[in-house]
């Protein structure tokens, strides 16, 4: 984008050299071009973009977290500053794209679909689902939507039959690819999108023929076909053949009792509490809480029974109009409706194109008929709509970023080219004469350059710089190197930090024992404590300082036994239902010093929270275990009944705590001769082995281990079947 924009000043200097050397009388051009910027500020769509943009920016100053809101974060990029990269590129084609360089843009974006399609295609035989280089379906999914509209673009505006070709082969490989990634929300939104472009050629399709054949019986025909085979889906969903058929098997299978579903419903009812005015103050609910804060308030208002489905941590509500409720308040979601409405106006409103033709004069009639009827073409309208109904409709069960904010802009761009007023496309030719000619637009532009300019490299290069010197210092081995080189890759404080850092700490901590690394631990943590003084609000790096003060409080470090309980309970304060910090505090506050009294208080809270939640039984069960074996009967049938219901996988640590409790209960029964609970122990032990032993497995496949740990499964198998037929004299205690 910084590359465009000093190629954009540098064009517009050379530009009006150029013509007052060839033409100093520009003065008529000059009035045309004037008006053709005025219709283009009266376009709604212009508009309420700009304003989203705008209302954006109110947002990132009255944020919980300004710095995130502006320079947001390295996994998402969505921060204020990202957004005027894109806003800049949205205004930036305006000024210099005319219909021949969108066309060239399409075609450049065909050949970039073609490419993750074959790379997808190639990782298709390992991986479920397609993602290509973008490393994520339903970003993939969301990205071959637009080369679908590409390729329409391209099919309907290009004359060479090989560019025509070309285009109708890749919306074929672009809608075989969204089905390949296994996306509902884009599969869905392909459907509908199609459903209103064929209602509309239904509809507008009048006198369209190719050939003999009638658009408007053609489009009523599908629309038939269309309504028939949902209702054959509807009730043959269940039969095998759909199961084939790569994301038709998801929508077969789909259901609002799924964990993809309940999620979504829960971060739905999570992101309408953080804008209530009844629970919030009235700025929340108007400008939100910031962009990239939406975390900070989905852990504020966090649902405990979300446990239940998912344990991750949303920080996003997988709905952009919830995200944008939650993030730009209802000032923002108003602006970004707008956007969307606009377009459909643009598309039904009602075109004057005879009109338009007495401004011009003879010579370029030809030239304005010929965009004229491009305007007028169904076609071109059918497939706006449909890109508009079919980006609308997925971006409900997800949410943007680089991948699809470029296609986003690039349409918004090219539809408020598109419907700008016939005044500018008679003066399409001359477009470029009101920018060199406009003196506040030659100033903004150059000010827009040196803006962008002077971010790539105080902040991009900085980063990357960071980023490079953190990784060769860690590969080196070295920890004279790493020491010589920690303050290089942490200073100046930017927004990459937070996650290089963390980074930095979390492997350090893995060294705690060295005590010749002992200096670089604990450097690692005072660079990680700066962060949480900058930026007091993610409980999960409250944390995990908590959790590497813990491990130097078990080295004898009897100060930070103090900062450790400080953290967990800080975390809690900013996410005070969340079950697993409150299982923090329980075990690590009050169980290692004994307190079961209160440690039973902070777990009874935590599962009144949501009594029915498997994973809260599992905390609650490993916790109450630690206070000896009049508690063992109790928590292993609150185990049992969790790991029978349990709706989520489990992930390694969570794995390993389970399997030292059971070895704790096989101690016991086997001490107390308790035949029955031995042998349930026994057997849910194995399965925990099965499922640790998985682990191992995929670690080894992809590399991260070299030898597979011996399998427990098996000697615990055996033991299962001696035990079954000879009793005790078949266990042997190690």
């Amino acid at each position: 984008m910084t590359i465009f924009w000093l190629l954009l000043a540098a064009y517009l200097f050379y530009q009006h050299k150029s013509a007052i050397r060839i033409n100093p009388h520009l003065n008529n051009q000059h009035k045309s071009a004037k008006i053709s910027i005025n219709q283009c500020l009266k376009n709604p769509l212009f508009i309420f973009t700009s304003l989203f943009v705008l209302l954006m920016l109110f947002s990132v100053i009255f944020s919980v977290n300004p710095f995130r809101a502006f320079f947001g974060d390295i996994e998402r990029g969505e921060g204020y500053l990202g957004i005027l990269y894109f806003f800049g590129f949205f205004i930036a084609s305006l000024l210099v794209f005319k219909k021949r360089d969108w066309l060239i843009f399409f075609k450049l974006s065909l050949l970039t679909g073609g490419i993750l399609f074959f790379n997808g295609l190639y990782q298709y035989a390992d991986y479920a689902r397609m993602q290509s280089f973008i490393g994520n379906p339903a970003f993939l999914a969301g990205y071959f939507l637009f080369i679908i509209f590409a390729s329409l673009v391209v099919l309907i505006e290009d004359k060479n039959r090989w560019w025509r070709l070309f285009s109708g082969l890749s919306g074929l490989m672009a809608i075989a690819g969204v089905f390949l990634t296994q996306t509902r929300g884009a599969i869905l939104g392909l459907i509908i999108g199609i459903a209103f472009a064929i209602f509309y050629l239904a509809i507008k399709g009048r006198e369209l023929k190719i050939g003999r054949v009638n658009i408007q019986k053609v489009s009523a025909g599908l629309i038939v076909f269309s309504i028939l085979f949902l209702v054959v889906f509807f009730f043959t969903r269940s039969n095998p053949v759909w199961q084939k058929i790569p994301g038709v098997n998801r929508f077969a299978t789909i259901s609002f009792s799924d964990s993809s579903s309940q999620t979504r419903l829960i971060a739905a009812g999570v992101s309408l509490d953080a804008i209530s005015p009844s629970k919030n103050s009235l700025e929340r609910f108007l400008i939100g809480w910031g962009p990239e804060n939406f975390n900070i308030a989905y852990n504020k208002y966090y649902n405990p029974e979300y446990l239940k489905y998912e344990g991750l941590w949303f920080d996003r509500a997988h709905n952009k109009l919830l995200d944008v409720l939650v993030m730009d308040g209802a000032l923002g979601l108003w602006a970004y409706l707008g956007i969307w409405l606009s377009i459909l106006y643009l598309i039904f409103r009602k075109h004057q194109h005879k009109s338009a033709s007495k401004l011009i004069s003879p010579n370029q009639s030809k030239s304005v008929s010929n965009k004229s009827a491009s305007l007028k073409n169904p076609y071109l309208y059918a497939s706006i709509l449909f890109f508009s109904v079919a980006y609308f409709v997925q971006n409900i069960f997800l949410f943007d970023q680089i991948s699809t904010y470029i296609p986003f802009f690039s349409f918004l761009a090219f539809v408020t080219r598109i419907y700008t007023d016939e005044k500018q496309i008679n003066t399409d030719n001359h477009s470029s004469v009101s920018i060199r000619k406009n003196l506040y637009l030659s100033v903004s532009v150059v000010l827009a350059t040196i803006f962008f300019a002077y971010c790539l490299i105080i902040y991009s290069f900085t980063a990357f710089y960071q980023n490079i010197k953190f990784t060769s210092a860690i590969k080196s081995g070295s920890a004279q190197r790493i020491f010589d080189d920690v303050d290089k890759f942490t200073k100046p404080y930017n927004y990459a930090q937070r996650e290089l850092r963390n980074r930095f700490l979390q492997i350090m901590a893995s060294y705690s024992n060295n005590q010749g690394l002992k200096p670089l631990v604990d450097k690692s943590i005072s660079l990680f404590e700066e962060v949480v003084l900058r930026e007091p609000y993610e409980p999960r790096y409250f944390t995990t300082l908590a959790d590497a003060y813990q491990v130097q409080t078990e080295l004898g470090n009897v100060e930070a036994r103090k900062k450790s309980d400080e953290y967990y309970l800080k975390a809690l304060e900013l996410s005070p239902k969340r079950q697993e910090l409150l299982y923090n505090i329980a075990i690590n506050v009050y169980a290692d010093k004994g307190d079961f009294k209160t440690m039973e208080e902070y777990l009874d809270k935590m599962l009144n929270y949501a009594p029915d939640v498997p994973m809260a039984k599992i905390y609650y069960a490993t916790a109450i275990t630690m206070e000896g074996p009049q508690k063992f009967n109790e928590g292993m049938d609150l185990i049992e009944s969790a790991l029978s219901n349990l709706t989520l996988g489990l992930d390694e640590r969570q794995l390993n705590a389970l399997r030292n409790v059971y070895n704790l209960y096989l101690n016991n029964f086997y001490d107390k001769r308790d035949s029955e609970r031995f042998l349930t122990a026994m057997e849910r032990a194995k399965k925990i082995e099965l499922m640790i032993e998985k682990i191992n497995e995929d670690k080894f496949k992809s590399g991260l281990i070299k030898t597979l740990p011996a399998k427990k499964s098996e000697e615990l198998d055996r033991g299962i079947e001696g035990f079954k037929k000879m009793g005790w004299p078949a266990i042997e205690k190690k």
